[in-house]
């Protein structure tokens, strides 16, 4: 993210870079959502199978619930979800980067 930014930064400072392209925006969203999708799957499982939500703004307060979740301990993770955000948000930072590398003239 780090990286991106200061990509996106330099390219601005040069002039070469105004905005994204509807491509790379979804290329960005989508990776971003998929990889909070990896991260966040098992709780949403726990929740479903253990039909927790009906009294889902009260979970806190369901000793059930926080029984289930303090003592849980993750399976395996989702790479391949993972790895797939991870691809969608590179394949982005290329197509940004390619853009912006060839875009010489200043259009201001």
């Amino acid at each position: 993210m780090i990286l991106m930014a200061l990509l996106f930064d330099y390219y601005q400072s040069k002039r070469r870079l105004y905005k994204l392209t509807i491509a790379e925006l979804l290329l960005l969203f989508a990776g971003s959502a998929v990889i909070f999708i990896s991260f966040t799957i098992d709780f949403g499982l726990i929740i479903w199978r253990g039909n927790f939500s009906t009294g889902f703004f009260s979970l806190p307060e369901n000793e059930e619930f926080t029984q289930i979740v303090s003592t849980w301990i993750p399976g395996d993770f989702l790479w391949g979800v993972f790895g797939t955000g991870i691809l969608s948000i590179c394949a982005a930072i290329l197509l940004i980067w390619r853009r912006a590398a060839n875009n010489t003239a200043s259009r201001f």
